[in-house]
């Protein structure tokens, strides 16, 4: 199965999970996926509050979107909590892990989940140095078609990096999460862009994700999903080229490797990149 055969993940909403209003209207967005977040947006002393709430919610509510559940991290007093509450069988389609630093989280992760009866893949928040340090080890615990996440403002922290045009300090990190995400197979989500009001660094921040490779965005308010579809999304031009290069493939004499289109020389790998923007393509409509 490719990674494409879930369907498309451009765009990832974090819901907080102590938000009523928020969890009310999750279900009607466009988004192609929400994460329900138990982590960050909520205080230590709402957390079990949240789960009964988001329990609820998830109990009478039908999705459209993929449904994953961020949890706290390992060594966070709400860990096992989350994981206890996990096993009421909430509607779910993965866990979010926040803050992984070494495949031995992820592989006591997994293990408590299996001992739970939750087969539910887990997906990796990467937001610390020794994530990215432990890249190649962390994403062999995780399963083909699940999901790496970018958490840079905590990473960008923890490296020092000061907040530039282009994100220059974070190119490289960029750059390995592709590299191991596509190794593996996984989906593979841009960072956050968390001032709402710039709306044009938005757009500019998709575009760079998607021509660095990333699949898709992950989202902090709704008014954001719009964009992320549009710009994740093969565009019409990309379109009628990917059709016509397997037009001119198609029609092509046998014994020849290559066929001429608008000029430039196609071989069998741009046919093969032209399926699979054309099965995107399909997915988004």
């Amino acid at each position: 199965m490719s990674v494409q055969a879930v369907g498309p993940r451009r765009s990832a909403l974090y819901v907080p999970a102590n938000n009523q209003r928020a969890l009310a209207k999750a279900p009607s967005l466009d988004a192609d996926i929400l994460i329900y977040d138990l982590e960050d947006a909520v205080l230590a002393d709402q957390k079990a509050l949240s789960r009964q709430s988001l329990s609820e919610h998830l109990a009478v509510s039908t999705h459209r979107a993929q449904v994953v559940i961020r949890i706290n991290a390992i060594n966070s007093a709400a860990f096992f909590d989350d994981l206890d509450w996990l096993q009421g069988g909430q509607n779910i389609d993965a866990v979010l892990l926040p803050k992984a630093r070494s495949e031995n989280e992820v592989i006591e992760t997994k293990n408590i989940l299996n001992r739970i009866g939750l087969d539910k893949p887990i997906w990796l928040l990467i937001e610390t140095v020794d994530a990215i340090l432990n890249l190649a080890e962390l994403v062999k615990q995780v399963d083909r078609n699940a999901a790496l996440l970018l958490g840079a403002e905590d990473l960008a922290r923890e490296m020092r990096i000061n907040p530039t045009p282009g994100r220059l300090g974070l190119l490289p990190i960029l750059t390995q999460l592709i590299l191991h995400g596509r190794s593996a197979g996984l989906t593979i989500l841009d960072a956050i862009f968390p001032n709402l009001e710039n709306e044009l660094g938005f757009s500019q921040s998709c575009e760079q994700a998607r021509n660095l490779g990333f699949d898709g965005k992950t989202l902090i308010h709704p008014k954001q999903i719009d964009v992320a579809n549009k710009i994740f999304s093969p565009t019409e031009q990309e379109i009628e080229r990917a059709q016509k290069i397997i037009s001119a493939w198609s029609n092509k004499e046998a014994q020849h490797g290559v066929v001429l289109v608008d000029g430039d020389v196609v071989e069998q790998l741009h046919v093969e990149q032209a399926r699979e923007l054309l099965q995107r393509a399909q997915f988004n409509l």
